[in-house]
């Protein structure tokens, strides 16, 4: 099972920015999918796995939380820069990647370029549909969103997460094709 593949070090995920109801949707599903316990912004219950956060969350409060966190960045100045410094896995933005340089376990994603970790390419829109190619990890999936229900940059930001985090790509791919 899936469950057993990923990390239990990484209990919280936290959103900084971006649109942090849709991200913790896709994020949500994809780990209840892998069969996983998972919260949003709430206090963990004995069988929680993980806990999808905002920036405002008031567990992160707690000073171990903070060092065993994933967290999605998708707001590049600065501040944000010195805000997710300690937090364990960080996931940026390509093009800003440099405003983060010298930061440990850094995954990068794009619209723009395949350089990046995670992208996307050939993305096609019909009346019901957006469809494109998610690539990272040397796997390329296809995936397909109802339109104007999730946008494609929001379904790459919680891909990228969850694929930082040690989720098989092909588990990503089924959770977000399942919101179809």
């Amino acid at each position: 099972m899936i469950k057993e593949q990923i990390s239990q070090k990484s209990r919280l995920l936290l959103v900084y920015g971006g649109d942090f109801p849709a991200v913790a949707g896709i994020v949500q599903n994809v780990l209840t999918l892998c069969g996983f316990q998972s919260a949003v912004n709430d206090v963990p219950q004995n069988d929680t796995d993980f806990i999808i956060l905002s920036e405002r969350s008031k567990l992160l409060c707690e000073k171990d939380a903070v060092r065993e966190t994933a967290v999605l960045c998708t707001e590049t100045d600065s501040a944000a820069a010195d805000f997710i410094r300690p937090f364990r896995v960080k996931v940026v933005p390509f093009e800003e990647r440099n405003l983060f340089e010298g930061m440990d376990e850094i995954c990068t994603y794009s619209m723009i370029t395949e350089q990046a970790d995670v992208s996307v390419k050939n993305i096609k829109e019909t009346d019901e549909a957006i469809s494109f190619e998610l690539l990272g990890t040397g796997v390329i999936g296809r995936v397909k969103l109802p339109k104007d229900n999730i946008t494609v940059l929001t379904a790459l930001e919680a891909a990228a997460m969850l694929i930082a985090m040690g989720v098989p790509i092909a588990a990503v791919l089924n959770g977000i094709n399942g919101m179809m």
